[in-house]
């Protein structure tokens, strides 16, 4: 008995239970469980499915947000610029106050306004339509678990009884074929649910992926050519319209002057031996002289001189080679390769379009699901899930 309680309790600390579940582990002790592959793997991919979708909401929300602030600051600033202008001040700046003003508050409100009637009624409304869509789906998956612990169940106590010599193992044997009846219909009918969705994932998402980075863009180009209205570079009255630069003659005359002004600077050895090597440099002739020149040179120099091979042989010199370096190998293209699962037509000047069977370099790979790559020497985005990775 105190082992039992024992793998109870364990088994209440690692997972919540519900009432059949605690009941079951009371009475038979029930810690064995059956592996299903055919049923994992299906069901873990679906579950994946499902929280892409969940995913992608969640950016579309932080991005509606970050929309709404942005705006909500725009408008701000320019209540704050039009407030802080004073009845003293040139007509000019009221002029530039108001404008500002103006374009800040109809920029916020028609792009914002263009593009959260987009995101509610083109992205987040498709989104909680297959989000309803998967809702039977996930109760059928906790339904079948019931069913999975009844299978098991009695399973495994058909096998104990099997086991002993003064049992009748047929007693129970209705009741587990009843339940594996239940649990191969309700596995069988979600794994071809599981396969549909599997083969719809690449296009699953895909429209609604587009059109936000279609709202993304839309939006930002309003706002630009909103604001490329604000202009406020025009001089006003009494500035100068060039700039101001000094005649020549003015500035020759203040150099000279500041040079006659200021001190000649204290020169140490190091500068006075730089100094008379340009003197000598400059003094000298342009050509320099031979190997064979009757200077004292390495060759010549002290008793035990080498000889000279150039002496006397200026004519006879080798002409310098010029060395042919070898080209530097080609540098490797960065990233990795895939290969195109389905056409992309890649119609915006950014986008790359792709056909079935394509091997495309990808260069960057970006959370949103846009990955950006290379293909015939052009650069473009593509949506990650039309591609897969070699």
């Amino acid at each position: 008995m105190n082992k039992l309680k024992q793998k109870f309790e364990s088994a209440m600390k690692s997972t919540a239970m519900s009432a059949q579940q605690i009941y079951k582990h009371k009475s038979f002790n029930l810690s064995k469980t059956q592996e299903d592959p055919e049923w994992d793997e299906p069901c873990r991919e679906f579950m994946k499915i499902h929280q892409e979708v969940l995913d992608l909401i969640e950016q579309v929300k932080k991005f509606q947000s970050i929309v709404n602030d942005l705006c909500g600051n725009m408008v701000k600033i320019g209540g704050i610029f039009s407030e802080n202008v004073n009845e003293s001040d040139p007509e000019s700046t009221k002029r530039i106050a108001s404008a500002y003003d103006q374009i800040m508050k109809s920029c916020s409100e028609e792009s914002l306004e263009t593009a959260t009637t987009r995101i509610n009624d083109e992205i987040l409304a498709l989104l909680n339509q297959k989000l309803e869509e998967m809702k039977p789906l996930l109760e059928a998956i906790e339904t079948r678990k019931k069913a999975k612990m009844d299978y098991d169940h009695y399973y495994f106590k058909l096998e104990q009884l099997r086991g002993k010599s003064n049992s009748d193992p047929n007693k129970n044997q209705n009741k587990f074929q009843e339940c594996q009846t239940t649990l191969t219909a309700i596995t069988d009918r979600l794994i071809d649910k599981f396969i549909e969705y599997e083969t719809a994932r690449p296009t699953f998402l895909a429209y609604e992926f587009q059109t936000l980075r279609s709202v993304q863009k839309d939006f930002f180009a309003a706002l630009a050519q909103s604001m490329a209205k604000f202009k406020s570079t025009r001089p006003q009255e009494g500035m100068p319209t060039e700039p101001l630069v000094a005649p020549f003659s003015m500035s020759a005359d203040f150099v000279s002057s500041m040079g006659a002004s200021t001190a000649a600077p204290r020169k140490g050895p190091r500068a006075r031996r730089e100094e008379e090597s340009d003197e000598e440099a400059s003094s000298g002739s342009f050509r320099r002289p031979t190997p064979g020149a009757a200077a004292e040179n390495a060759f010549s120099r002290g008793s035990g001189a080498r000889k000279n091979p150039f002496a006397n042989r200026a004519s006879n010199a080798p002409a310098p080679v010029d060395i042919d370096e070898p080209a530097p190998a080609p540098r490797k293209p960065k990233g990795v390769y895939a290969v195109v699962l389905y056409d992309f037509p890649g119609e915006d000047e950014d986008e790359l379009p792709l056909r079935e069977g394509q091997k495309v370099r990808v260069t960057r790979q970006h959370e949103s699901g846009w990955w950006t790559g290379e293909l015939n020497g052009e650069i473009g985005m593509f949506p990650a899930n039309y591609v897969k990775l070699l």
